[in-house]
């Protein structure tokens, strides 16, 4: 992302009697017949400088903030959402069209264990595809297994697609606890149920 700030605004304005000044003399000076390569250059090189000499005074600053974001979309390939695996491909297709620039995508893919399906910024692929022991359903451990995966520099963002049923009794408690490790590492947490 890219921004113009000036210091002064107002200051601007003094490159319209600047631009005149330099402007005028020539035409009056040089009338078309008379017209060179070595004067078009020197009022080129004078209108030039006249815009820079009034950014420099109006304080301009050009800010450039380069920021990649990594989005992992968490999607639950368990038992219990089986027959819904078309509908998990669906919502992460969304997901990436959706995506704002310097974004890259990541899928993980979890049942009783969690498997990268693709990293950001690789080749997307369906979840259907994912090797996952799909016996038991543990989204905490796939919430924290999927945290381990940023790297320092980007701005951390997580989808859980889940149908929210866990085989782990004591799972709420956890989640929740889970929930808040995830908010001290900055990393942003939505939901699709």
């Amino acid at each position: 992302m890219r921004s113009v700030n000036f210091d002064n605004p107002y200051l601007l304005l003094i490159a319209i009697p600047l631009l005149l000044l330099v402007i005028i003399p020539f035409v009056i000076a040089i009338r078309k017949e008379n017209r060179q390569k070595s004067a078009v250059i020197s009022l080129v090189i004078h209108i030039a400088i006249v815009i820079l000499v009034t950014l420099a005074a109006a304080g301009a600053k050009v800010t450039t903030v380069l920021t990649e974001t990594n989005v992992y979309v968490v999607a639950d390939v368990s038992y219990s959402s089986d027959r819904e695996l078309d509908l998990v491909d669906e919502y992460i297709d969304e997901i990436k069209d959706n995506l704002p620039r310097n974004t890259k995508l990541g899928v993980v893919c979890f049942g009783k264990d969690s498997v990268v399906l693709y990293k950001p910024g690789e080749e997307g692929r369906s979840v259907k595809e994912a090797l996952v022991d799909n016996s038991a359903t543990d989204i905490v451990s796939a919430l924290e297994y999927t945290s381990g995966l940023y790297k320092d520099d980007v701005i951390k963002k997580m989808v859980l697609i889940t149908d929210g049923r866990s085989t782990d009794p004591d799972s709420r408690g956890r989640l929740v606890a889970q929930m808040e490790a995830l908010e001290s590492k900055n990393i942003t947490l939505d939901a699709i149920f």
